[in-house]
């Protein structure tokens, strides 16, 4: 008898088991109900696994970032899980330059946990008085089609600090994610009309990090 009420028990509980699926089937991912917490509109369910791999404090940034804009949540995070994208072999070394003097020595910065870049920026002055930008030990968060500006705000982390896109001077897209590249600046630029060298996503509209000149 015993037994036998041991079996229905059990055909009830499995019973009940499979019609509340839906309420306990998010425990089973990684990160269980934090897990479903953080979900982003718009993101697969392959991305939202690839997500809970980030730091905490990256996670927050995303999720800080997908309260005005899911899809420019989604499109940073996807950029962040591609490869990196190296510089032109080429450019390790220092480039020929005819008397350069180093007019410019300055550092990339980290606006917050998924917009940084890291590296030594110097511009070079030659003899003839053209410039050259040159990324040094450069490495940088990813985002898609990254440009290269200069602009005369001296710490441009927000677009509103930056100012008009028509008055900054755009050096060309960037080279790679990580390893030294060149810029040449157009010979009619005044150095001393700009204050900051700016990696900007025109797609996301977003600044990713930028050097003091």
């Amino acid at each position: 008898m015993r037994i036998r009420i041991f079996v229905i028990a059990l055909g009830a509980f499995a019973v009940a088991l499979i019609f509340t699926f839906p309420l306990w089937q998010p425990l089973l991912q990684p990160g269980g109900e934090a897990a479903a917490e953080v979900a982003i509109p718009g993101m697969s369910p392959a991305l939202q696994a690839s997500f809970e791999t980030f730091l905490p404090e990256q996670q927050t940034a995303y999720l800080e970032v997908a309260k005005t804009s899911p899809e420019q949540a989604v499109a940073l995070i996807q950029a962040a899980l591609r490869s990196p994208i190296n510089a032109p072999e080429e450019m390790a070394g220092l480039p020929s330059m005819v008397g350069p003097v180093r007019v410019v020595r300055s550092q990339f910065q980290r606006l917050d946990p998924i917009r940084w870049a890291q590296g030594e920026l110097s511009v070079y002055q030659q003899a003839d008085d053209s410039l050259l930008a040159r990324f040094e030990d450069f490495s940088t968060s990813n985002a898609p089609d990254l440009r290269v500006l200069m602009a005369a705000a001296a710490a441009p982390a927000t677009l509103e600090a930056l100012g008009p896109l028509d008055a900054t001077i755009d050096l060309g897209q960037l080279l790679g994610t990580v390893g030294n590249q060149n810029y040449e600046i157009p010979a009619d630029v005044d150095l001393a009309n700009f204050n900051s060298l700016v990696l900007y996503s025109p797609s996301l509209n977003l600044i990713m990090s930028y050097a003091p000149l």
